[in-house]
């Protein structure tokens, strides 16, 4: 069954893992731990993983300028 939930700064080192092993998708300083809880906290309620159990198998970073949405991996 997979899960469907809100992003939270605990889930950071899942994340980058699955990041770090997706092809074509690259990291720079703005995936920091650092810059992506100060993004979740700017964009609460958008950010979303989904979960086999407990491993992290998705995640979806979004946000928002007010007018547009964004979707950053």
């Amino acid at each position: 069954m997979i899960t469907i939930r809100e992003m939270d700064i605990s889930d950071y080192d899942s994340v980058i893992d699955l990041w770090c092993q997706t092809e074509s998708l690259s990291l720079r300083d703005a995936d920091s731990k650092q810059s992506i809880e100060s993004y979740l906290n700017r964009n609460s309620g958008l950010s979303f993983v989904a979960l086999s159990g407990n491993k992290i198998i998705g995640a979806v970073l979004v946000g928002t300028d007010g007018r547009r949405g964004y979707l950053q991996h």
